[in-house]
């Protein structure tokens, strides 16, 4: 029991026979030409804009995981 709450959990397994290999296959030097030639903004106002979205996303998980906790308790 988890904070007076019985949990039950339902698991399904998948048979398997052998792996077998992708389709396509890149070297690692081709994917990181691929990487390499990729452009990056490091601009100060995108460094904004993504520290701006990571502040708001942490916020949204930690209200969304107080709000777990207080459904538990």
């Amino acid at each position: 029991m988890l904070h007076g709450m019985e949990v039950r959990l339902k698991l399904e397994f998948a048979e398997f026979d052998e792996a077998t290999l992708p389709d396509t296959e890149e070297s690692h030097k081709s994917l990181l030409d691929t990487i390499a030639l990729t452009h990056v903004d490091d601009s100060p106002d995108m460094w904004n804009r993504k520290l701006d979205t990571y502040n708001r996303l942490k916020k949204m998980l930690k209200e969304e995981n107080d709000n777990i906790i207080l459904k538990m308790e």
